[in-house]
């Protein structure tokens, strides 16, 4: 905003707050705050012209002064660029760097601190490759509130139906893009991959927005990206070395850690939907046990004999 506020001090066209504002769709009161940021605080030779009702630039200003950040923030920079790591190889890779590289070309001139980029790392498996220019559709179709339709694979269907939908959201759970979105044909909210999307097209129709959607209210009790109707109350005993793990970790907002005297550790949660949280006890093997619901700990163990039978197929076959 400042920048556009530079540029139009810079042509001599004498702005004011009411041109600036209705430029900028911000009020007059934001206009004057920036104004005397840009004057106080970045020392630009500022000039308000009572007879005009305008303001100039006194002096010559080649370039609008850059951000002086502190050695925290270079470094919370440092962090952000290594979890955009995570998407090399992806659609979102180069324009990725693109945004980042005009966000920090403006403070090289004032960073002193230099952190050694081999500092810090993210690992991360299985990041969805969503496409960028669905990506950028569906953002487009949220900003305007235009109703979309697209085909989508359900998993494990071979076919893929029509979906037409109002977008509410893009959510990034666990390295894949979602879209939250009311179903028209449906009359429910749903979640879906974009991963799993084709054939988007974003219409001209209109929708008007539920006003009680929040989404953190949507995801609050969901342990990923499925959400339920109910609630169940969940308890996992985990030994002591996965106990460790679990202690250490933040989870879930509803969790609570309970140490027992064994050394292993009691993990309670509460959840609308219990599929995820399946697979994710699965990944712990012999170290995980479910307490409650019974209805987890029988899926869990239907599971388990499945892939045991599985593995003395393969050996006997």
């Amino acid at each position: 905003r400042m920048m556009r506020i530079h540029e139009a001090l810079k042509q001599e066209t004498r702005p004011n707050c009411s041109s600036l504002a209705r430029l900028l769709e911000v009020s007059t009161k934001t206009i004057m705050r920036d104004i005397e940021f840009m004057r106080d605080r970045l020392q630009l030779p500022i000039e308000y012209l009572e007879t005009e009702y305008a303001y100039r630039y006194t002096g010559p200003v080649d370039a609008f002064p850059t951000v002086q950040v502190t050695e925290g923030e270079v470094f919370a920079l440092l962090v952000a660029q290594k979890a955009m790591e995570q998407y090399k190889g992806t659609p979102f890779e180069h324009t990725l760097e693109s945004a980042f590289g005009k966000i920090v070309s403006g403070l090289r001139d004032n960073i002193s601190f230099k952190p050694s980029a081999s500092g810090v790392s993210f690992k991360n498996v299985g990041v969805s490759e969503a496409n960028i220019q669905v990506f950028q559709e569906l953002n487009r179709a949220i900003n305007s509130r235009l109703e979309v339709r697209f085909l989508y694979q359900k998993l494990g269907d071979e076919e893929t139906a029509q979906r037409h939908v109002e977008p509410y959201h893009l959510s990034c759970i666990q390295g894949a893009w979602y879209l939250v979105c009311n179903d028209v044909d449906r009359r429910a909210m749903r979640t879906f991959s974009l991963a799993r999307m084709s054939s988007l097209r974003v219409g001209k129709r209109s929708f008007e927005r539920r006003e009680d959607f929040n989404i953190e209210r949507y995801f609050a009790n969901s342990f990923g990206v499925y959400t339920g109707e109910g609630t169940h109350e969940v308890r996992i005993q985990f030994d002591a070395v996965a106990g460790r793990i679990i202690s250490e970790r933040f989870w879930h907002g509803s969790q609570t850690i309970k140490a027992l005297p064994d050394g292993s550790v009691e993990l309670g949660l509460r959840v609308s939907d219990l599929r995820e949280l399946e697979n994710w006890v699965l990944g712990w093997g012999a170290q995980a046990r479910v307490l409650a619901p019974e209805s987890l700990a029988l899926r869990i163990r239907e599971a388990a004999k499945a892939l045991l039978a599985s593995y003395e197929r393969a050996e006997q076959g």
